[in-house]
């Protein structure tokens, strides 16, 4: 005769351990910490000598011949965006096509990107105020594609982020200022597909689930308490259930 074996007991021990997984606080988050080996540390390891990376990394390197030699200051009244394009005022409202410049409150250089018809297309480049590169970006007509990378002043990844026509694609990858991984995403078209994690940047694990179908498995825990974006690490005001 089968005998049948309950298995309620495994299963809240399993559900136990997921929610001990994900229960990390916004406590855990410590910019300044310095850890050896922690969990997820070997998560995303991408190269990070700067040197190392293809692609341009100064402003000579992003201008291009087909593309007019002008550039204006994204507060120069010459130019002016309107539905989706920047337009050149001074030409009779004409899309735009040249580069444009960011500057810091000291005057210092912090952002150059190329416009062709009115839409930021080819590269854009990003610095932090002591000169060191802060971002590097790809757009085609508009939309952001390719891979997209980020660089904290010592030249460590702040972040790598992928692309296709506009939508994440791909794997993307964040790091905490001290070399930990602080998440890990995976997208199809601009949607959540496959494993998802996140860490403190102390190494604690804060989510660690699976998206399939549009359905999440597995631990969500706490949402990150901060945000790695434009290679700047952000703690938010307050906790997120």
């Amino acid at each position: 005769m089968l005998t049948r074996i309950d298995s309620r007991p495994r299963l809240i021990l399993a559900t136990a351990a997921l929610l001990a997984f994900g229960a990390s606080s916004c406590t855990d988050v410590d910019r300044g910490s310095e850890v050896g080996s922690t969990v997820g540390s070997t998560v995303g390891s991408i190269e990070t000598d700067l040197e190392k990376l293809p692609g341009p990394k100064t402003i000579e390197e992003i201008r291009r011949d087909d593309v007019p030699n002008r550039t204006v200051d994204t507060n120069d009244p010459g130019v002016r965006p309107r539905r989706g394009q920047l337009l050149d005022v001074a030409n009779g409202g004409q899309p735009y096509s040249g580069y444009v410049e960011q500057r810091s409150p000291s005057g210092r250089l912090i952002r150059l990107t190329t416009y062709v018809d009115g839409r930021r297309d080819g590269w854009s480049l990003a610095w932090h105020e002591d000169g060191t590169l802060r971002e590097r970006r790809l757009y085609a007509q508009g939309r952001k594609h390719g891979e997209h990378n980020g660089f904290w002043s010592d030249g460590a990844k702040s972040f790598v982020r992928r692309f296709e026509d506009g939508d994440y694609h791909g794997t993307s990858t964040d790091w905490h200022s001290n070399g930990q991984v602080a998440r890990e995403q995976n997208y199809v078209r601009g949607l959540e597909s496959g494993r998802q994690r996140s860490w403190a940047a102390v190494g604690t694990p804060i989510a660690n689930y699976v998206v399939r179908d549009g359905r999440r498995f597995g631990t969500i825990g706490s949402k990150p308490c901060f945000t790695v974006e434009d290679g700047r690490q952000v703690m938010k005001k307050e906790p997120t259930p």
